[in-house]
């Protein structure tokens, strides 16, 4: 009898002992999931605005380019679009200056990449977007006509 109540007494202990790591298992992964998602989200964030920021300088760079060149003179670039894009666009900053700029979604809101250019862009003639968006791969034609730098996405 007395060898009967110590089996159960250690099979009882296991069992607590079982629970108790699944209970501390339990609580672990309660609080390092959503660590793991914040931290995981922030790289994701930080890398699609670094790309825009990469990207706006390559587009800055060329239209730079194609008007050192010339009335006539055109590039094609091929550049990534990062993810999150939301907006793409051209504005005139004034007669000689114009400013490239990526609006990307981020947690906080939308944030803006902007870079500004040595030269008059064409607002109206110019479509970052293609009526497109989205991360990835694009061809975007340079040209230099009328007296201002046109962006077109092929």
């Amino acid at each position: 009898l007395v060898n009967l109540s110590s089996r159960r007494k250690r099979c009882w202990m296991r069992a607590q002992v079982s629970l108790e790591s699944l209970i501390l298992m339990g609580f672990v992964l309660t609080f390092s999931i959503p660590l793991l998602m914040l931290v995981g989200n922030l790289n994701t964030e930080d890398a699609a605005i670094g790309q825009a920021r990469s990207t706006v300088q390559i587009l800055a760079d060329a239209a730079n380019q194609v008007y050192m060149q010339g009335e006539g003179a055109q590039k094609v670039v091929l550049v990534a679009y990062p993810p999150r894009l939301i907006g793409a666009a051209v504005r005139a900053a004034d007669e000689d200056h114009g400013e490239i700029v990526f609006t990307v979604r981020a947690d906080s809101g939308p944030v803006d990449v902007v870079r500004v250019t040595v030269v008059p862009l064409d607002e109206t003639g110019s479509d970052l977007t293609g009526g497109r968006l989205g991360a990835g791969l694009q061809k975007v034609k340079i040209s230099y006509i009328g007296g201002k730098v046109r962006l077109e996405v092929m």
